[in-house]
């Protein structure tokens, strides 16, 4: 009789229990095979996904950006985990991911920490950058391959890709200039706040603001109606592919030059291998945007979009305003061109009290019957132990 109640009563918890998969990132338990650990096996053709790394040559305790991306651009996926290995070693994972990442979290791999990455959610994403340390602790000269997994949704998958990329540890000293053609002058440098009021990403006594043949468009997913707190993709490109080099953008009151609103958040789009910096303007947090292409004159960048999160406290007009180089010396500011740059701010749609109430009755009505199904087992069982 005990026995029976015992196993009904589980059989009620398992019925109205959640149950889902590790949206919240890889268990420690996955490091050896990399495999999610649900759906079914892992695709067999070539994945649509890849690792753009910015600089493939690092002094010990030198750092690594890997940006996981796919091969369109265009193709999301949910999940991931990442660390890297020398050739023909297993069980073993080198060097240390930096812990401060928004979209990504460590992992302990083969009882070392931080040694892998993973998501922290299982949210859609186009890419993600991730920093890894060449910790000379665990880390020596030579090459290491970078393997992955991607997680599309939770019956496809890609595990344990070894990329073409390799990362070579060299001694110090020989590791490349992250910026070798010197082709920057000293104000790429200065801290972007500067940038915050004048928009003059060159300072520069022999430049300025072109204001005629602008090739750059600015499109916003949404200029009306956006509500408070939501979330709008603004996209920078050139119908001419005129490359972008740098890019500083905001979004400002008509006419005001003294204050920015809402937040930009990352990821960016089209953005991989690039700098983006979240700039805090005029005493606000992450209210303008740094793009820089790292390799300067060899930029090649025309399309790049931004995620932009309207003021919670705000509503009203508002303009996205953009300063474009092209190369070291020619640059554009956009700035209300053709209204299209335009963003309108509403107050957030509350919801409506019916509404909430017809949800609350149909979450009862479900929790109701589940509870119902539960019992009924629970009286079969009992009535089967007498």
């Amino acid at each position: 009789m005990r026995f029976y109640v015992i196993f009904s009563f589980c059989y009620v918890l398992y019925l109205t229990t959640p149950i889902s998969g590790y949206s919240g990132g890889a268990p420690s338990s996955r490091c050896d095979t990399m495999l999610p650990g649900h759906g079914p096996e892992p695709q067999k053709g070539p994945s649509p996904y890849k690792v753009v790394v910015r600089q493939t040559k690092v002094e010990p305790s030198g750092i690594i950006e890997i940006t996981l991306t796919s091969n369109s651009g265009n193709d999301e996926f949910k999940g991931f985990l990442i660390y890297i290995r020398k050739e023909g070693v297993t069980n073993k994972a080198y060097g240390e991911f930096d812990k401060t990442n928004d979209d990504a979290k460590t992992l302990d791999c083969f009882n070392v920490q931080n040694n892998a990455m993973t998501q922290i959610d299982g949210h859609p994403k186009s890419s993600v950058t991730v920093k890894w340390i060449a910790d000379p602790r665990t880390v020596e000269e030579g090459e290491y391959q970078i393997h992955t997994t991607f997680v599309k949704d939770k019956n496809t998958y890609w595990t344990n890709q070894v990329h073409d990329e390799v990362i070579e540890v060299v001694p110090p000293g020989q590791a490349p200039d992250e910026h070798p053609d010197g082709h920057h002058g000293p104000h790429w440098e200065q801290d972007p706040k500067t940038y915050c009021s004048s928009m003059n990403l060159n300072p520069d006594a022999d430049s300025k603001i072109h204001s005629d043949d602008n090739p750059y468009d600015i499109n916003i997913e949404k200029k009306e109606n956006v509500e408070q707190s939501s979330r709008i993709w603004i996209n920078a490109t050139s119908a001419l592919d005129t490359p972008i080099m740098r890019l500083f953008m905001q979004v400002r009151r008509p006419g005001s030059s003294k204050m920015a609103y809402g937040e930009f958040v990352k990821p960016a789009k089209g953005a991989e291998g690039m700098d983006i910096v979240l700039v805090d303007c005029f005493g606000g947090k992450g209210n303008a945007v740094l793009f820089t292409n790292p390799k300067h004159s060899e930029s090649t960048t025309s399309d790049v979009s931004f995620q932009w999160m309207a003021p919670g406290n705000e509503t009203g007009d508002f303009e996205v305003v953009s300063t474009i180089l092209k190369d070291e010396n020619t640059f554009w500011g956009v700035v209300g061109k053709d209204l299209q740059t335009k963003i309108k701010v509403v107050p957030k749609n509350k919801p409506n009290p019916k509404e909430q109430r017809s949800k609350s009755a149909s979450t009862s009505s479900t929790m109701s019957f589940s509870t119902t199904v539960g019992l009924f087992f629970v009286m079969i069982f009992a009535a089967a132990s007498y």
